[in-house]
């Protein structure tokens, strides 16, 4: 056979075997990780009898999971997410905590304590930090490292009955929180000190609170929903249904809220701008009080909020390359075949070429 034959058959297989590849890599898909079985915008809810239900924010209430905290307590409080975005529960009635990962797979309990009665609320810092709220009994404000070591034990003044609500300001030092009445309260956690009120005389009793990235401060107070300055100021009030509020959850896009009926279980997301209604469904409460909401707002790719929403969209051929051949991957087969059928008109190529010379 002529040497630019041989030559033009070999490029050809050459050719051949690179289109392959490129075709099998399209099916195969970048290697990565099992996926989050938490989505980004999911809600967290606890409904009671131990368990957190996950939903869609979008969705009509139906249950995409349900997670089990094994404690089997009767009415459950607050969740929070730690900077790694594992999930805690507060177990009212039976004195403990949960934490599960961002899988929803129970990995601790009980996670933390001993607690003097009951841990009501808490939040989690991003240096490696889970403040718990107590309440009831001895009404202490605690924190503990990840490993559930509880490093210090604050005693903050409470007006009623413990910490009802709280979450941490952007200095991670002021704690706002709420006792079950009329007053939003503030004590610093890094000097370990009582601060001023920051207002009274709400209608109480008031409950869960969340700050804003601006600093304003939304709380639950029995039958309304305020949004207030970072001076205690009444900016607004909401009531977005014939209800009384306890759980409350900034959205991720910061310019609306989701609130909870504590007796229906109806939870409401509510434009704060214009206090309009965007979405309501009822979550199916297991106990007679709705207590704990909470998003999570881990981005896929990383990043936060907005960043979500400006990933590139994945290729929907991607498949995992160990599927090929095993009947459950039509993408992986569709991309075998191909490969196939490349190889197939590459050697038809190199023969037409070989019998085009030898004429």
């Amino acid at each position: 056979m002529n040497k630019n034959v041989k030559l033009l058959c070999a490029a050809l297989v050459g050719l051949a075997a690179v289109v392959t590849l490129f075709v099998l890599g399209l099916g195969a898909g970048p290697a990565s990780a099992t996926p989050n079985t938490f989505e980004y915008g999911d809600l967290l809810v606890a409904v009671g009898g131990g368990l957190v239900y996950r939903y869609t924010a979008d969705g009509d209430g139906s249950i995409q999971q349900i997670l089990d905290t094994t404690s089997g307590s009767v009415h459950m409080n607050e969740l929070c997410w730690d900077e790694n975005y594992n999930l805690y529960t507060t177990n009212a009635n039976t004195g403990n905590m949960s934490r599960f990962d961002g899988d929803g797979v129970l990995t601790d309990h009980p996670w933390g304590g001993p607690f003097s009665t009951i841990p009501g609320t808490c939040v989690g810092d991003m240096n490696g930090h889970i403040y718990v709220g107590e309440g009831a009994g001895d009404n202490y404000l605690r924190r503990f490292d990840l490993d559930g070591s509880n490093v210090i034990t604050y005693t903050p003044v409470v007006e009623n009955e413990g910490i009802g609500g709280m979450d941490l300001a952007s200095d991670l030092c002021t704690m706002y929180y709420t006792s079950r009445e009329d007053s939003v309260q503030a004590y610093d956690v890094c000097t370990s000190t009582q601060l001023p009120d920051l207002v009274t005389g709400l209608n109480g009793p008031c409950h869960a609170l969340r700050i804003r990235d601006n600093g304003e401060i939304l709380v639950a107070c029995d039958t309304e929903v305020l949004r207030l300055d970072n001076l205690g100021n009444t900016i607004d009030t909401y009531q977005p249904g014939a209800d009384e509020y306890f759980a409350l959850e900034l959205d991720w896009d910061d310019t609306s809220f989701w609130v909870g009926g504590v007796f229906t279980g109806v939870i409401y997301k509510v434009d704060m701008e214009s206090g309009d209604l965007l979405h309501s469904f009822t979550a199916q409460l297991l106990s007679n009080k709705l207590k704990g909401i909470t998003q999570y707002t881990k981005c896929p790719e990383g990043g936060m909020g907005e960043d979500c929403h400006e990933q590139p969209t994945p290729i929907p051929m991607s498949v995992d390359v160990t599927s090929f051949g095993s009947g459950n991957s039509p993408a992986g087969h569709a991309a075998l075949w191909l490969a196939v059928a490349l190889i197939l008109l590459m050697s038809g190529v190199a023969v037409a070429a070989v019998r085009l010379y030898r004429r």
